[in-house]
């Protein structure tokens, strides 16, 4: 029985093969697979494993410390023995614990580090498919490649995603000698690089890339997919190579991946909404040009502008630009990496001087140019507000707009409290995305249907009563209770 156990955990590890096909993937969040424990059962039922967690940490600590003083040719025997081991019985409880022990040893003798229990504490959350959220200065490259180390061990292949290709090419050189003292193969994705060196890099045991270029590498081989018949036919491809290189897959799947930074990866989710609020404004503008957009709302419907943000379409499209503009200047109430070391003052402690300077006047540069073309494209660009005051000079009323927004977003930083990542991630989400696009279908009948007052009750429905659903469905459920503060005597 203990045997059939361990041949089934064994079989639910990700590994392209038998079991998983050619070309693993994640279907569902259902059924046999790479799941966390008690997946099934009632959300009060499943708590956090503290103690459990914890005493597995001890544990590793103390095999680390047992087998320090073997010499470099034993520590490879019992890192080969520890994964033939792991791929027969699966990532068991006592396996992890010998594998973050082993993990920690080499990475004290090649990097000259010592992991602290934060550390592989932090390693063993993730690899219960589990959040760990530690704090600047504690580690977190480490913590991540201890976490890659020990499912690479088991035969999955990892991607280890974080925020720019600067990131991804420091950490897998800096983690590349403790990769090699365990007999793994570590390499990266960038950019620049071509199918074929990108089809080696994935064939390494850890891969080390960015969410934008992992995620178009599986559009691609999506592509690629969709000619093959079947896995038979995958298999056959590569150990024949006739396809040629633009027909073949350059991933082994997504068998296991481990998001470094993770506020800063899924907090650029707000550059979609960002994105699809202005794709209203070229749809009624019908140019891509600036020009042409300021152009197309010049003029006046009796007294008043013919701005977009004077449409119940525009007024929708510029508060969702606004927002997303903000979350992506990472002010606030959206300045979330500067919420780790807000008591000293901020991200900003680690500069002085001149340094400091510059930060400071990029966050505002970035301000400016949001809020220019949040002018342009919503607010009418340099066109005055009304027919008598056309004699103003243009620049006047653009830099006059402008300081105003400034003004905004000033006021807005002073005003409202800052959210937490898992409400930024639902407002993006479940808000601000499915409004911009019911917007863009309110645009689209505002451009097709005829002049009047029904086509502005139209669109105005449209998009208040999508509001009016999408906002209650997100807040229905969390209502705000009555606050209790409590104060150490």
């Amino acid at each position: 029985m203990s045997e059939l156990r361990a041949k089934t955990a064994a079989a639910a590890l990700p590994t392209p093969g038998v079991v998983f096909g050619a070309y693993p993937e994640r279907r569902s969040t259902a059924g046999v697979g790479f799941e966390p424990r008690h997946a099934g059962l009632p959300a009060f039922l499943r708590k956090f494993p503290v103690g459990r967690f914890n005493r597995c940490v001890k544990q590793a600590m103390r095999r680390s410390q047992e087998i320090s003083s073997l010499p470099e040719a034993e520590i490879s025997r019992l890192a080969l023995r520890l994964r033939a081991q792991i791929s027969r019985d699966g990532l068991a409880d006592h396996l992890i614990v010998q594998a973050l022990g082993l993990v920690a040893c080499v990475s004290r003798r090649v990097l000259g580090i010592n992991p602290f229990e934060s550390q592989l504490l932090a390693a063993r959350i993730m690899l219960d498919n589990r959040l760990a959220e530690m704090a600047t200065g504690e580690g977190k490259t480490l913590a991540a490649g201890m976490c890659a180390a020990t499912a690479a061990l088991a035969g999955i292949p990892v991607h280890v995603m974080t925020s720019n290709d600067y990131l991804v090419v420091r950490d897998a050189e800096w983690l590349r000698p403790l990769y090699s003292a365990l007999d793994l193969r570590v390499d990266f994705i960038t950019q620049p690089m071509t199918m074929d060196q990108r089809r080696i890099a994935y064939r390494a045991d850890v891969t080390y890339c960015t969410a934008k270029e992992l995620v178009f590498d599986y559009l691609r081989d999506t592509m690629v997919r969709r000619v093959a018949q079947s896995d038979l036919h995958i298999r056959i491809g590569r150990m024949a190579s006739q396809a040629s290189s633009r027909r073949e897959l350059v991933m082994q799947g997504l068998c296991m991946a481990i998001v470094d930074e993770a506020d800063s990866i899924l907090i650029d989710e707000a550059r979609v909404p960002l994105i699809l609020s202005a794709v209203t404004v070229v749809m009624a503008a019908g140019s891509l040009s600036t020009a042409q957009v300021v152009a197309a709302q010049s003029g006046y419907w009796s007294i008043f502008p013919k701005w977009y943000v004077l449409t119940p379409w525009g007024l929708a499209g510029f508060i969702l630009f606004m927002i997303a503009a903000t979350a992506e200047s990472n002010r606030s109430p959206f300045d979330l990496p500067e919420g780790e070391s807000e008591i000293v003052a901020g991200y900003y402690i680690e500069y002085s001087g001149f340094k400091f300077a510059l930060f400071f006047l990029g966050e505002y540069i970035g301000l400016f140019a949001v809020s220019g073309l949040g002018i342009t494209l919503f607010l009418g660009g340099w066109h005055a507000p009304l027919a008598c005051l056309e004699w103003i000079p243009s620049w006047i009323w653009f830099f006059a707009k402008l300081l105003a927004l400034i003004a905004v977003f000033i006021w807005v930083r002073g005003t409202l409290p800052r959210l937490r990542i898992d409400q930024l991630m639902g407002f993006a989400w479940k808000l601000m995305l499915p409004m911009t696009l019911v917007n863009i279908l309110a645009a689209g009948v505002w451009r097709f249907m005829p002049a009047g007052i029904v086509r502005w009750v139209v669109c105005a429905i449209l998009v208040f009563a999508s509001y009016l659903m999408l906002g209650g469905a997100l807040g229905g459920r969390h209502r705000l209770g009555k606050r209790t503060y409590r104060y150490a005597e």
